[in-house]
């Protein structure tokens, strides 16, 4: 194609564009139009003085909505092409290098920030800008507030337990228990304690075998006690014989010990 074909092609197409660009409600669709875009970005970079002169022009008609002025960053050869306008001093003049300049900062700067949301968008989730929009104090006290009715249902469900294990039947129960266990330990120790008492019954009950067992032993220095029982003899002169007969065995064991006491005893 040679340029003048391409010249009067393009300058119809971009008169159209302008015509499209004036009104404010299209300058959206025209933004989302990438056949558009990049057409007169290919003729702010390719085309004539005028031609490159009725590109910018339509650009900055549609710049002039914030909403399309991302969409036209984006657009792949939009900023290659106005940066090559602006700084090319000796094929453009100097009013249009400043119009490509202005708005190739108003794109560049619209691409670096962050891009906020859409009324409709905030119109749809209202929820959401008001959770986003929430100071952090408001978070903290949210939090401070949910960990206060947390601690308060705690403490009514300790104090319903204290309640009803203070309840007079469970109180009763546990005193009985109570009692079930000292009787029970009570029984336990009278268990114990009855064998040791039998114990020291059966020693009582045999002094004379442990008085023997202590006579018997070589070197006991205590006095020593015999006592003789005899049974079945109840006429005084079998006693008196027996007496007589004994009194020898009684000064055999009077050698052996220091102090011996004797004693006869006669059981009827």
């Amino acid at each position: 194609m040679g340029e003048i074909d391409l010249g009067a092609a393009a300058e119809a197409t971009i008169q159209a564009y302008r015509e499209l660009a004036s009104d404010p409600a299209k300058r959206l669709a025209l933004a989302l139009d990438r056949t558009c875009i990049q057409f007169l970005a290919y003729v702010v970079a390719e085309g004539e003085a005028t031609l490159v002169h009725l590109a910018v022009e339509t650009l900055s008609l549609i710049s002039q909505a914030q909403e399309c002025r991302t969409s036209l960053a984006n657009t792949f050869g939009v900023l290659e092409a106005l940066q090559a306008v602006s700084e090319d001093e000796s094929n453009y003049s100097e009013d249009l290098r400043d119009k490509a300049t202005g708005l190739f900062t108003s794109l560049q700067f619209a691409r670096c920030v962050k891009k906020t949301p859409s009324p409709d968008k905030v119109l749809d989730n209202p929820g959401t800008s008001n959770e986003n929009s929430k100071h952090p104090d408001d978070v903290d006290s949210t939090i401070s507030t949910a960990e206060e009715t947390a601690n308060r249902g705690s403490v009514s469900s300790t104090e319903q337990t204290s309640n009803s294990s203070g309840s007079p039947v469970k109180s009763d129960a546990k005193s009985d228990s109570s009692k079930k266990s000292v009787d029970s330990g009570n029984s336990l120790a009278d268990n114990k304690s009855e064998p040791k008492e039998d114990a020291s019954r059966t020693a009582n009950s045999h002094p004379a075998v442990e008085k023997k067992s202590s006579f018997l032993g070589p070197n006991n220095s205590k006095a020593k006690i015999v006592t003789l029982y005899i049974k079945g003899m109840v006429n005084p002169y079998i006693i008196f014989l027996m007496k007589k007969s004994c009194s020898a065995v009684v000064r055999m064991l009077s050698l052996r010990s220091d102090k011996p006491v004797f004693k006869l005893t006669a059981v009827r």
